[in-house]
Order: structure tokens, then C-alpha cells, then sequence
């Protein structure tokens, strides 16, 4: 019973940011944007809700982002009943290069400017991976639940 309740407090814990902002209003940070690089720019499509952005990163920084990933690659899972395995479905490698357990510094600028476009503070990104498909790779058609 007692774990059940630190595991209850733990997920109202995770959670304590979404119930912050029911009860005192939801707020958009401020980020600074002086690190946006030379051409970024983001295009609505439409009434979709759907932005293109364009000159992300700069070639120096995808660059960087290779040579963080490249020692890290491993080849890519799929999860199936909650469990990461292999599948001929998938055919690539996939390296972890940023999130909290691996708060690479030269990422830093590229996750801010995400932040900043989703409005969310960096710490509530996703992790940052990076997947790499040789020739001949590929990943199958599936759903994502």
C-alpha cells in the first residue's frame, strides 16, 4: 500500500507543472532569440496548424550533431507488448545525443530554439536522438500509439 502511494506522489509530482498551470493560467515563456541563426524562418501552411521552419540549424551545427551521434549509434528497436526489440520492420541505427542524463552543451542552442518554437521551456522537450538509415535502410509503415 505504501508503494502504491509513493508511486501515486511521484506521478502527481512529474505532473506538478501541467496542475501549476490549470490553477494559476497557463503562461508561454520568454526565450531569448539571439541565437536563431542566418535564414531561420517558419512558414504556416495553411489553417493547418502546420509550420515549415527553415535554417534550423546551421551546416556547422548539423555537422556537430554527427560527430556527437556518430559513436553513439546502436541499432534501432521497436517496442512490441512494452518490450524494445529487434524488427526486419526497421533497419537503421539510432543514437541518444541529448536529455536529462546527457545534457550535451553544444546542443544546447538547437534545443532552445525548439523551445522556443513549441513555447515550452527546454526542460519539457523530448529527448533529442538521432537515427541514421544506411542504403538499403528502412523503417515499414506502421502506427504509433
Amino acid at each position: 500500500m505504501i508503494d502504491k502511494f509513493l508511486r501515486r506522489c511521484a506521478s502527481v509530482y512529474g505532473r506538478r507543472h501541467y496542475f501549476l498551470s490549470k490553477l494559476l493560467g497557463a503562461t508561454v515563456p520568454v526565450h531569448n532569440l539571439s541565437f536563431l541563426p542566418d535564414g531561420f524562418t517558419v512558414r504556416k501552411v495553411g489553417q493547418t496548424g502546420v509550420g515549415v521552419v527553415a535554417g534550423f540549424c546551421t551546416p556547422a551545427e548539423a555537422q556537430a550533431i554527427i560527430e556527437v551521434a556518430r559513436p553513439k549509434l546502436k541499432p534501432s528497436e521497436v517496442v512490441q507488448k512494452g518490450k524494445a526489440v529487434m524488427a526486419a520492420g526497421r533497419q537503421s541505427e539510432t543514437a541518444y545525443v541529448f536529455g536529462s542524463g546527457n545534457p550535451d552543451p553544444l546542443l544546447i542552442p538547437i534545443v532552445c530554439r525548439a523551445a522556443a518554437l513549441t513555447g515550452l521551456p527546454y526542460t519539457h522537450l523530448e529527448a533529442v536522438y538521432v537515427t541514421r538509415y544506411a542504403e538499403g535502410g528502412h523503417y515499414n509503415e506502421h502506427v504509433d500509439y
